[in-house]
């Protein structure tokens, strides 16, 4: 490993440099090794090599495990130092520090650096047609890469959405006449992506197509082969892309915006037997397309409903519908429906953050949108649910308000929803009556009771009952309650772990509430064998560069787990059998840019219960058969 530095002596004169290395994030002075020196006059640039080989293997391999102080996500980190010495015997120094890793278990080929932050998570699926399978993954730099097996491009691949707002000289405000874009056009960023992918066949021609969605709201449609489908990208509404200057003072109300946070939900809403494409937007809309880029009858539908308010409380409303849209039949019409949680929230006036209670709103709408009239809004609805704590007016509100994205599955009596409300309060909801029952903590041997924290569920059957239980993250009650009334520039640890629940009784399975290493933010667990039993285990990413895997009913640590990422990962790890050898692999992608596929010893032919963000490659949110050939299967479909 080649390391350079530019080095000089501030005051003229003779000066002196030397380059070392240390093992660590902070490597003690007698454990530091020179590897390269020398002395100059004049500004130079000082070069040293360091042999990898040199350092033993018993520091980058072996198992990776957590630790009660955190400091294992420094666990591989060699540090390099670079001195300069003058005359005088002033000093200066620089400190970098990179990463040594090598996991027997990591898939050849793997991890590939794709030159961007990749907040959304893998899919799964084969794009190429060839009944093997590729990883899709969208980056902040508005690409999208399709990676095979071996960790090479498909043809066609990346392809690129737009210019980022600013960039764009269609639009009627841009930053285009500022010299160094003017002179620089490679430079100018793209519309970047940050909700993961959608994979399905979306314009009936029986070939899987790619769908995401851009954090300023456009909405794309690509082929397996990178084309682009006619009709996309589509938009939501641009009215909303510009705030009045000054923006006005509007308390308990977050105005209308363009952009997205949310996945696109592929699903057939209008029974033409071709999947639409359903997304919720910062607008307040959720919009629905056709594979062509025309609207579905009956959509958008706005989720602003002022007449159901409740009197005398203070209603904060958010115009963001940051979550996903689950699919379910809940009027029983034989069609599906979508399901929608809102940021809004409700709380008695006068009430300060850290106190409650709050309600919080779940919406569902008519398939057919407006076309079924009540605005698209099903009769009865909304629900209201409630929670313990309200952070408006913190620090944290923008993520611990309202709903996360909710899962459904069917129960002989109709479809239900698991749904929680940030911070405090997670609750099974019949579709059909409305009727919702609150579930119990789980509780960490160290922390207590943990409250989800935004965080979503995953539905999965982990005990062989023929329903599924619900797995999903928290942090302990008492740390962030803590955390929403603390004073400014002091800080609180917040422990934070997994639970699991008996989604029928909403009791916990106390065996099931493990510890996790920092925080699992804007995530929910992908449920799928990784153990070799055939049984779904608990498969979870953090922030701070683990991978973890619990087996599904005993809460014991998955061999080979945790996994070490060197990074940030949100949402849900893919789980397939990418290169078509009988046994899962997982992919996990890092906000520092680096996609990892790890082999395990999972079964492929094993049923998978949530193996993609929001249960599967359609992000349907709806727990039900592993099938479907846009599913990631070798070879095609299976059940």
């Amino acid at each position: 490993l080649s390391v350079c530095a530019a080095v000089a002596a501030r005051n003229p004169g003779r000066y002196s440099w030397k380059v070392e290395y240390g093992l660590g994030p902070q490597p003690l002075e007698a454990e530091l090794v020179t590897i390269g020196s020398g002395r100059g006059t004049r500004p130079a640039t000082a070069c040293a090599s360091l042999r990898l080989a040199s350092i033993p293997s018993s520091f980058w391999m072996g198992d990776f495990a957590i630790t009660s102080d955190r400091l294992s996500i420094e666990r591989y980190d060699v540090t390099v130092r670079v001195r300069v010495t003058d005359a005088a015997g002033l000093v200066g120094e620089d400190r970098r520090v990179f990463h040594l890793r090598h996991d027997v278990g990591e898939m050849a080929g793997f991890p590939v650096y794709l030159g961007s932050s990749g907040e959304s998570s893998p899919t799964i699926a084969d794009l190429e047609g060839r009944r093997t399978l590729d990883v899709v993954v969208a980056t902040a730099s508005g690409a999208v890469h399709v990676l095979r097996a071996n960790g090479r491009e498909a043809p066609g691949f990346p392809v690129f959405t737009g210019p980022a707002p600013g960039m764009d000289p269609s639009s009627d405000v841009n930053y285009l006449a500022v010299p160094h874009w003017a002179a620089n056009p490679g430079d100018r960023p793209r519309d970047g992506i940050a909700a993961p992918a959608a994979v399905g066949d979306v314009d009936g021609d029986g070939r899987l197509d790619i769908v995401v969605t851009t954090m300023s709201g456009r909405t794309y449609a690509w082929r397996g082969d990178g084309t682009l489908l006619p009709g996309f990208p589509v938009e939501t509404d641009r009215a909303f892309a510009h705030q009045p200057v000054p923006v006005p003072d509007t308390p308990y109300h977050r105005n209308r915006s363009t952009g997205a946070l949310a996945a696109p939900v592929l699903v057939d809403l209008d029974g033409d037997g071709k999947l639409d494409i359903a997304q919720a937007a910062w607008d307040g809309h959720v919009y629905a397309w056709h594979g062509d880029g025309t609207a579905v009858s009956g959509w958008p539908v706005d989720t602003d409903y002022p007449a159901l308010r409740p009197s005398g409380q203070i209603y904060a409303r958010d115009d963001k519908v940051v979550t996903t849209p689950a699919v379910a039949d809940v009027d029983g019409d034989g069609t599906p429906d979508l399901v929608v949680a809102l940021q809004d929230t409700s709380f008695p006036e006068g009430s300060s953050a850290g106190t409650g209670p709050i309600t919080a709103y779940l919406l569902a709408f008519y398939g057919q949108g407006t076309a079924r009239g009540n605005a698209g809004l099903i009769e009865g609805w909304p629900v209201a649910l409630q929670g313990l704590v309200q952070g408006y007016g913190t620090a944290q509100d923008f993520i611990t308000e309202g709903l996360t994205s909710p899962v459904v599955f069917d129960l002989p009596a109709g479809p239900v929803a698991v749904v929680t409300v940030n911070l405090f309060g997670q609750y099974l909801v019949d579709l059909r009556t409305r009727i919702a029952r609150p579930f119990a903590d789980a509780v960490l041997a160290a922390g207590g009771a943990i409250v989800p924290f935004t965080t979503s569920p995953s539905a999965g059957d982990l005990l062989g009952l023929g329903v599924p239980q619900i797995a999903q993250t928290g942090s302990s009650a008492a740390d962030v309650a803590t955390g929403v009334v603390e004073f400014p520039g002091e800080g609180v640890r917040v422990r934070s772990g997994v639970g699991a629940w008996d989604a029928i009784t909403g009791a916990s399975l106390a065996q099931l509430a493990q510890p996790i290493q920092g925080l699992a933010f804007i995530s929910a667990p992908a449920l799928a064998d990784v153990s070799g039993d055939g049984l779904p285990d608990i498969v979870l990413p953090t922030d701070s560069a683990a991978l973890h895997a619990w087996d599904g009913r005993t809460g014991q640590p998955v061999a080979g787990f945790p996994k070490w990422t060197g990074g940030f990962s949100l949402f849900t790890p893919a789980v397939a059998d990418l290169d078509c050898n009988g046994r899962l692999d997982v992919a996990v992608m890092t906000r520092e840019g680096y996609l990892h596929v790890f082999r395990t010893a999972g079964l492929a032919a094993a049923r998978r219960h949530a193996w993609h963000w929001h249960q599967d490659n359609r992000n349907t949110g709806h727990w039900g058969p592993d099938s479907g050939p846009g599913e990631g299967r070798c070879g095609g479909p299976a059940t």
